[in-house]
């Protein structure tokens, strides 16, 4: 005796092959019920956030040395360029050619003088984000400052030279949105945690194995994300 066909809701008609009606064996699948996500203890979730910001700390100073060494580089690469168009210049001064030195002379004090007038531009575009950050309570200084160079990066002058972010809205604007994104959060001093669960981290990309050194502000963000959800997957399995 063959077994009952439990499986398929419909089966042919023994009696007219091609024609399919209901199987009476049929069981009809239990659903699953959804395993509800446990929530973490006040302690645990703690522990989470304290190991959170360990690792994050961790990787933003790693960041910062290496902005750190490549900003010497670029200081000492003008220096040797500076040094080298002096020595030329001064060799036009010797072979005779004063007016080609003259002109050489003009045009680096030319030079110099644009460059402090773009650096007294950006010095008023800095403290106009520096007033805006002073409403936000920040993790450590370190935080603020960098948070500060990210935010500084995103804008622009417009025709009239006013300083908004490049697609077109206004300094404070951006400001808020900046700290409603969730990859931004951790500049901030966390909300005190009510013991009400945590926050599901996004899933990590496990195609990222660049080292820091190599990645933008936004790769060692998303990579401190990644480590959230690595953390708090271990807490769980551990607790089981």
């Amino acid at each position: 005796m063959s077994e009952k066909n439990t499986t398929d809701k419909m089966i042919p008609n023994p009696e007219n092959p091609e024609e399919l009606i209901e199987n009476p064996d049929y069981i009809e699948p239990e659903e699953e019920e959804e395993e509800e996500e446990e929530e973490l203890s006040p302690e645990l979730a703690q522990k989470v956030a304290d190991l959170v910001a360990k690792e994050t700390k961790r990787l933003k100073e790693l960041v910062d040395r290496a902005y750190g060494e490549r900003d010497a580089a670029m200081k000492a690469q003008k220096i040797k360029e500076q040094e080298i168009r002096d020595a030329e210049t001064a060799k036009l001064k010797e072979e005779g050619k004063l007016a080609e030195a003259h002109e050489r002379e003009i045009a680096d004090k030319d030079a110099e003088l644009a460059a402090l007038r773009d650096q007294l531009v950006k010095v008023t575009r800095d403290n106009e984000v520096r007033d805006l950050l002073a409403g936000y309570e920040f993790r450590t200084p370190r935080a603020a400052k960098n948070a500060q160079r990210d935010i500084t990066e995103e804008l622009v002058q417009n025709d009239q030279g006013v300083w908004q972010h490049k697609s077109g809205t206004s300094i404070a604007k951006f400001v808020e949105a900046f700290f409603k994104e969730k990859d931004n959060e951790f500049y901030l001093k966390p909300k005190t945690n009510k013991g009400g669960g945590f926050d599901q981290p996004k899933k990590p990309d496990t195609d990222s194995k660049k080292s820091v050194f190599d990645m933008s502000q936004d790769e060692v963000l998303k990579r401190a994300a990644e480590k959230v959800a690595a953390q708090r997957t271990s807490f769980l399995s551990d607790r089981k």
